[in-house]
């Protein structure tokens, strides 16, 4: 199970329908999605104000069911921006799971040594330049950005 999952839609559901059966399948390759990656990349500079490309638009529910609309249930990634989901949604459940410190943090501090070691700012600074659109942000700023912005760094 995520660390967090909130659940996005209200209408009434099956008893002990399983959450693999929540989610669409277009919305479960989110991380291989260039558009997702682009719509967080606007949702981050949006929110985070600890980001050099923050502007303070902020997000509502509208913005939101852009992406997620179509899902009765998210996970992963979506923590980061649990906050402004909560705010948005204040009628959905969430679940959180707590895991032990001791057993967390070798996996975040992986998570954020891989993500911020030189081979990935070769690649957002030399490689995905050459592959994506003018004005595109890439999968790794934006990832890097998230993690900037949920840990308020």
């Amino acid at each position: 199970m995520s660390e967090k999952q909130i659940r996005l839609s209200s209408a009434p559901q099956p008893p002990n329908r399983p959450l693999s059966a929540l989610v669409p399948p277009e919305q479960v390759p989110t991380l291989y999605n260039l558009e997702h990656w682009m719509f967080f990349g606007e949702a981050l500079n949006r929110l985070f104000p600890t980001l050099q490309s923050y502007n303070g638009k902020g997000m509502v529910a509208e913005d939101w069911d852009q992406l997620f609309g179509p899902c009765e249930a998210i996970t992963d990634i979506a923590g980061p921006f649990s906050e402004s989901l909560i705010r948005n949604y204040p009628d959905a459940k969430v679940i959180l799971c707590e895991r032990p410190f001791d057993r967390w943090e070798p996996s975040v501090t992986q998570l954020l040594k891989s993500n911020f070691g030189p081979v990935q700012n070769f690649i957002r600074d030399w490689v995905e330049p050459l592959t994506r659109g003018k004005g595109q942000t890439s999968y790794v700023e934006n990832l890097q950005k998230m993690l900037l912005g949920w840990t308020r760094s």
